[in-house]
């Protein structure tokens, strides 16, 4: 009786929650969280840390350290024992030491012995992971390899999982012999590179199919190869990264809905532009960096009219003049260019760098929040402990 009432008076305990609820717990926190933690306090919670919704996605950082190789291994025979069946999604960021003898093949079995995976992201240094059956065998529809610091080869042999639709390949440089697949709609590629331009492959020129192209590499607003982004007719979506001439890319994609590019070049006129922007009526939203003050009145020259856009949006780490970072000022400019109210105007400015250290003048700190949307709130705090660091360094 005096046990019932001890433990009537401590109130509801963990275990008494109902198992969905428990499920939905666990969910927020990491794999390493629930396997080395809450899965070593009773039998009960390691059967609900290993239930199999918790393991449909996996998601692991290994890197660096002495032992990472062991932990990799570790890792092997948790998903090939435990996991094997569940698994649908699968992301590892694994950078191993220069003289690790970690076995490639013992990864690529693991992987293969995934059954139900369909989501696949690798992040990786210091080892190459060659693709061959065992990848066509898995029911992949996202596949994404990142050769971290190394070039990633893929060779003319090469069979791609039926299903794939998703597929980011990066490599520095990225040496693509083989075909691509017919069922891609998304696409990412990067780095190609050569001396001058964007050497885009002209495997891309046969992805009839393809909605969403992004294309990382050293490029400028002269790369001819884009030329053959003229034969993706269904691409919708496209980001470059690097300099463009945005009046010589939109003839060659006329169903664009939304571009991207790293940096905008106006080497040509406003009114080549503009009819540069009548020739893909579908276009509703530009996205680009580099927005010095010349740039973005130069477009909204260029879209003085213009009733399909409906949203624009600029970022830069280069300093802008003070008025148009205030949306009193982009209002005014967007009616005096005759744009109507319907475009929404996104300009990011962040404060100039100074601005976060003592000026070696005033020996003063500021750090405007205004200046920084979205910025989350553990890296404000960080700013703001380095400002308090450097008043007192100067001081």
């Amino acid at each position: 009786m005096a046990g019932q009432a001890a433990e009537e008076a401590a109130g509801p305990r963990l275990l008494d929650l109902p198992d969905p609820l428990l499920l939905d717990v666990l969910s927020r926190l990491t794999l390493q969280e629930r396997l080395c933690g809450v899965a070593l306090a009773c039998r009960t919670l390691c059967s609900l840390a290993l239930a199999p919704p918790l393991v449909q996605s996996v998601h692991v950082v290994l890197w660096g350290g002495e032992d990472t190789e062991q932990r990799l291994s570790s890792l092997c025979r948790w998903l090939e024992n435990v996991a094997a069946g569940h698994v649908r999604r699968f992301d590892l960021e694994l950078g191993l030491p220069p003289t690790s003898q970690f076995d490639p093949a013992a990864l690529q079995a693991t992987l293969a012995g995934q059954p139900e995976l369909q989501e696949l992201r690798l992040a990786l240094s210091g080892l190459t992971l060659p693709l061959g059956g065992w990848a066509a065998a898995l029911p992949l529809r996202t596949l994404c390899i990142d050769q971290l610091a190394g070039p990633l080869l893929l060779e003319a042999s090469l069979c791609w999982p039926p299903s794939l639709r998703a597929l980011r390949l990066h490599g520095e440089p990225l040496q693509l012999r083989t075909a691509l697949p017919e069922t891609l709609t998304h696409l990412e590629i990067g780095w190609l590179q050569r001396e001058w331009g964007l050497d885009l492959p002209r495997q891309v020129s046969e992805l009839t199919g393809l909605r969403e192209l992004e294309l990382w590499g050293r490029t400028d607003q002269n790369s001819r190869d884009l030329e053959t982004l003229s034969s993706l007719a269904q691409l919708t979506k496209l980001e470059l990264r690097g300099y463009h001439d945005l009046a010589a890319i939109l003839p060659l994609v006329p169903n664009l809905e939304e571009l991207a590019v790293g940096a905008l070049v106006n080497s040509t006129t406003a009114d080549t532009l503009r009819r540069a922007l009548e020739q893909t009526p579908r276009l509703t939203h530009l996205i680009g960096s580099d927005a010095s003050d010349g740039n973005f009145k130069y477009l909204l020259e260029a879209m003085q009219g213009s009733t399909q856009l409906r949203l624009l949006s600029m970022s830069t780490f280069k300093e802008l003049s003070e008025p148009s970072c205030h949306n009193t000022e982009l209002k005014r400019m967007q009616a005096a260019a005759g744009i109507g109210p319907d475009l929404r105007i996104q300009l990011d400015c962040p404060p100039d760098v100074h601005t976060y250290w003592p000026d070696s003048r005033s020996g003063e700190t500021s750090l405007p929040h205004e200046g920084l949307p979205g910025l989350p709130p553990a890296l404000l705090a960080l700013l703001q402990s380095a400002c308090k660091f450097a008043d007192y360094k100067h001081s």
